[in-house]
């Protein structure tokens, strides 16, 4: 997940040599610099971290009526129907 194609930021990082070692051959083994491994590995974990921790306000109505399409019985999607009927699954 690119944020920015500019770098210009710097982390200083300390890691025993045994996270050092560990961390090189993975990224020796996917082909990518250590750098970008970790950057890379970084990023999507502070996305994963981040993804739930959204808030959103809504209205006593928009809040029942969210609730209330949270608690309904699911809908078949006619599509998505269609689509198991034609793979054999």
């Amino acid at each position: 997940m690119a944020l920015s194609a500019r770098k210009d930021e710097r982390f200083n990082l300390r890691a025993t040599p045994e996270q050092h070692a560990l961390i090189r051959q993975a990224a020796d083994r996917v082909g990518r610099s250590y750098t970008d491994f970790i950057l890379e590995s970084a990023t999507e974990k502070a996305v994963d971290v981040l993804a739930d921790r959204h808030v959103f306000v809504l209205d006593d109505e928009r809040w029942k009526a969210f609730v209330a399409a949270l608690d309904a019985p699911a809908q078949p999607v006619p599509a998505l129907v269609a689509l198991f009927k034609d793979k054999d699954l």
